[in-house]
């Protein structure tokens, strides 16, 4: 094994997913309030999201997700219209830190894998843009620098779960899918990779039942036992 992939969201930041989404959309739709109702820009930014997730193209999520956003909001608003989603992200999306259950950080783990001389990525769905995830990695005292990759949406062509997500993630860190692992909470998106050969572990502390369904998990088990997993790795070199 030489590469080890870390999903964010319910993952390496304790979070229930439902308490996330209600708390994202009740604080960005505040920044739109003179604009529309809140139920108006949520089916606004899901239908842009679709579009991003389903997309089999070769251009970026940024680019796609805009693209389905402009003719919603208004072309005459967009540039505005970003610049209320930076300020959010600048903001009030920091008041998500209130649903985060209290969690011991995974960074002495992170800093013992890459001492081992293991390739590590951050592969969260990069449906958020760079400056939200940044933010959601400082909550639990990581950074961009804990990683050899992290996911945005400004820098990714797919979402999970395609396969050309995981496909790309592979290509650029110059690992075999085989040679790898994915971490993650989501019982389809997180596991899906195993349709390359990629090992995953199901972290089940906040486990996401998909309504794609589940797929079988190379590995299964509560935070602290996938520490305890990841610890006994050997040295990236020595004979396992």
């Amino acid at each position: 094994m030489k590469a080890i992939l870390f999903d964010l969201d319910g993952t390496l930041l304790p979070i229930n997913m439902d308490d996330f989404e209600s708390l994202y959309f009740k604080g960005l739709s505040s920044h739109f309030m003179d604009w529309m109702k809140p139920n108006e820009l949520i089916e606004m930014v899901w239908k842009a999201t679709v579009a991003m997730v389903m997309s089999q193209d070769d251009r970026s999520n940024e680019a796609v997700f805009f693209e389905a956003f402009t003719p919603l909001i208004g072309e005459h608003r967009l540039d505005e219209a970003k610049n209320r989603f930076e300020s959010f992200y600048l903001g009030n999306f920091s008041d998500l830190k209130k649903a985060l259950y209290p969690t011991p950080s995974w960074k002495p783990i992170l800093k013992e894998l890459r001492n081992k001389g293991f390739t590590l990525v951050c592969a969260t769905n990069p449906i958020f843009p760079k400056i939200a995830t940044e933010q959601r990695l400082s909550w639990i005292d990581l950074d961009f620098e804990d990683f050899d990759l992290v996911t945005t949406f400004e820098s990714s062509k797919a979402c999970k779960p395609q396969l050309k997500y995981y496909q790309d993630i592979f290509e650029f860190i110059g690992v075999h899918p085989t040679e790898a692992i994915m971490i993650g909470n989501d019982t389809f998106e997180d596991t899906v990779v195993s349709h390359l050969g990629t090992q995953t572990y199901l972290v089940t502390n906040y486990i996401k039942e998909s309504s794609k369904g589940s797929l079988p998990t190379t590995h299964r088990g509560n935070r602290d036992e996938c520490i305890a997993f990841l610890q006994q790795l050997p040295t990236i070199g020595e004979k396992q």
